[in-house]
């Protein structure tokens, strides 16, 4: 079974149609054109309901099968404090490591993109983590609300 069906399949109950945070206006988008072979998003509530975690976890897991790898999308939207944001895509690689592809898995190589979207933010954050900040070996990107960027201009595997 592919490994897109299979987690569609396996945690049916935490699939949502769009990266959405708590608020309202918090969305991303994740791509604009069809050329999109297979996605599938898994919601943070949802999950951890499925999963049994009780720690904070991020907004959503996009995972795209692109024609030579699969593309894990690590996403966190927040609207002001971005102090656990690090912390909680760390969890959410170890969520998808540990437990969703000890589920549903595939030979494909892997990309996994790790991004925080906030309403705004201060320059010397963002390029402080954008420039000192990695999670195994992968740089975190810093996106607004209003970008025009989508899932697919950051994570190259699409």
């Amino acid at each position: 079974m592919p490994i897109i069906e299979c987690i569609k399949k396996e945690f049916k109950e935490a699939v949502v149609d769009q990266c959405k945070g708590a608020k309202k206006n918090q969305k991303f988008n994740i791509f604009n054109n069809n050329k999109i072979k297979s996605h599938v998003i898994l919601s943070d509530e949802k999950l951890k309901e499925k999963l049994d975690i009780t720690s904070k976890i991020p907004d959503c897991i996009i995972f795209i099968e692109g024609s030579q790898c699969l593309a894990i999308g690590i996403v966190e939207l927040k609207s002001k404090d971005i102090s656990k944001a690090e912390k909680q895509l760390l969890d959410g690689q170890e969520i998808v490591n540990e437990k969703i592809l000890k589920i549903c898995s595939d030979n494909k190589e892997r990309e996994y993109c790790f991004i925080i979207i906030a309403d705004s933010w201060n320059s010397r954050i963002k390029h402080k983590i954008e420039q000192q900040k990695t999670i195994n070996g992968n740089k975190v990107r810093c996106l607004t609300y209003k970008t025009n960027l989508t899932f697919c201009d950051i994570c190259h595997c699409c």
